[in-house]
C-alpha cells in the first residue's frame, strides 16, 4: 500500500476484515512527508476482502483489498 503525506507525521494503517474488525496493524509511527510505502504478504491472509486504512495529520483514507486464490 502507498499513501503520500504532505507533511511528516504520525501515521497509522490497519487492515481490517470486511466486517470491520481489525486482522493486523502494519505501521503505527512516523511517517516522512511524501510518499510512503507499506508492504502487505497477500500470502499470510485468507481469501476475501480487506480494507486499508490509513490515519495519519487528521485525515483518513481507506482502499479496498480484496484477496483471490
Amino acid at each position: 500500500a502507498i499513501f503520500t503525506l504532505s507533511n511528516a507525521g504520525t501515521a497509522q494503517v490497519t487492515l481490517t476484515d470486511e466486517l470491520g474488525r481489525e486482522v493486523r496493524v502494519l505501521q503505527n509511527g512516523r511517517a516522512s512527508a511524501g510518499q510512503n510505502v507499506v508492504t502487505i504478504d497477500p500470502l499470510t491472509l485468507e481469501q476475501g476482502t480487506y480494507f486499508v486504512r490509513v490515519e495519519a495529520n487528521g485525515m483518513t483514507a481507506m482502499q479496498k483489498l480484496v484477496i483471490t486464490r
